[in-house]
């Protein structure tokens, strides 16, 4: 794109842009991936119950024991 063009993008395309842009040149190099990876993951909001089970050996009670 020409310096005009960028000029005359709205706000909202043009940071888009920019994120497009710097995602590209993350995912050039591992750690660039490694931190997308890492990214991906903070996104995530609701807990994965079986790898919670898995990882404190919890085991479900079954009801009248």
């Amino acid at each position: 794109m020409s310096h005009n063009e960028i000029i005359n993008l709205g706000y909202g395309l043009f940071l888009s842009y920019l994120k497009h842009n710097k995602v590209m040149d993350l995912q050039e190099t591992e750690a660039g991936r490694e931190y997308l990876a890492k990214c991906e993951r903070m996104k995530v909001t609701t807990p994965d119950f079986a790898k919670l089970k898995q990882a404190t050996g919890y085991k479900q009670q079954k009801v009248g024991e």
